[in-house]
Parts: C-alpha cells; structure tokens; sequence
C-alpha cells in the first residue's frame, strides 16, 4: 500500500523528473494555469500527478546519472516536453481568443476591453467571450482530461530522461502558432 516508502534512488530520479514535466504543463496548460487556481492546489495536483506515474514510468530508459549537471539538463527537457505539451492545448484556445480580437476591431468594439486577470493588461469583451466559450467548449469535451491522458503517455513517445531536442520540433511549433491565425481568420470569417 505504501510502495513509496520503500523508493530507492532511481525511484526519486524518476519522480523528480516526472515532477519537473508535470510543473511544465501546469504552467501552459488551458485552465491548469489559469490564476483563479491557487498555487497550493497546482502544487498538490502536480505532486499527486507525479506519484501517481512513478509506478508506470519505465526505470530501465532513464540514463545513469552521475553528476547534478546531468540532472539539471535532464530537468530542463523535461521542463521544455511538458509546456510544449501545455502549448499544444493552449493554442487551441488562443485562437478563439484572436479571432474575437479580430471581431471586436471589425464590429467597433475593439475599445471597449476589461482587464486580463490571466495574462496580465487588457483585453476585448468579444475576446474574452471567445475565450470563455471555447474554455467551456474545451471542458464539456473533457479537454482536461485529454490534457492528463496526452501527458501520461507521453512518457511512451518521450520516455523520462531519453528527450533529444531537435530542430523539427521547434519547426513544428512555429507552424502550429501560425495556424492559430488561420483557424482565427476562419473562425471570424462569418462576422468578418
């Protein structure tokens, strides 16, 4: 019952790391990351995530560590995979928000905006309308629970400790965040 106890040292290595990936898309994630969640939630969640998939991590794929230099680029991967992960949900939702950007500017109501409590600033009604509805759309679809599942196995695709960076990923993020404007264009057509 309290396998945990009995961790050794690879066990702590992997959770750890597991630890750092789940902070990462915590901090990108729709609605994980939003500021009306407190800190201590996020903390405990990230915490429970991280316990949770200790058992089911693979220990044979993790690299033997040997210095704490290791371990600090070992955690910035992970770092990197998991908002990455987190950035792939939130585009989905950034471009709801643009396109109602772009319906406030044309419909004359690009002046009249509130204050961004997520992000800090201001932005449009029709923006933060946009916004809210997709979230809802977002959640009635159980987005939060494929943002947990996609993270879960993302530990099949991307095992702990093995990340490479390479340059098609970056690639790749850059032609998803251009496409967040054309799905915004397609989104407001109809207005537009």
């Amino acid at each position: 019952m309290f396998e945990f106890i009995q961790y050794g040292s690879r066990q702590i290595e992997i959770f750890f790391l597991i630890l750092i990936r789940a902070s990462g898309l915590f901090f990108m994630a729709p609605m994980f990351s939003h500021r009306a969640i407190p800190p201590l939630i996020k903390v405990g969640v990230v915490l429970l995530l991280a316990l949770v998939l200790v058992p089911v991590v693979d220990l044979a794929a993790l690299p033997q560590i040997e210095s704490v230099w290791q371990l600090a680029g070992l955690a910035f991967k992970e770092m990197l995979v998991g908002l990455i992960i987190g950035l792939l949900f939130r585009l989905t939702l950034m471009a709801a928000d643009t396109a109602g950007s772009l319906i406030g500017y044309q419909i004359g109501f690009a002046l009249i905006s509130m204050p961004d409590i997520d992000e800090g600033g201001q932005i449009s009604i029709l923006s933060q309308f946009w916004f809210l509805t997709a979230l809802l759309v977002f959640l009635s679809i159980n987005g939060h629970h494929l943002v947990l599942t996609a993270f879960a196995e993302s530990y099949e695709l991307l095992p702990a400790g093995v990340v490479g960076l390479v340059s098609s990923a970056g690639e790749l993020i850059i032609k998803l965040t251009a496409y967040v404007f054309v799905v915004a264009l397609k989104m407001a057509a109809p207005v537009m």
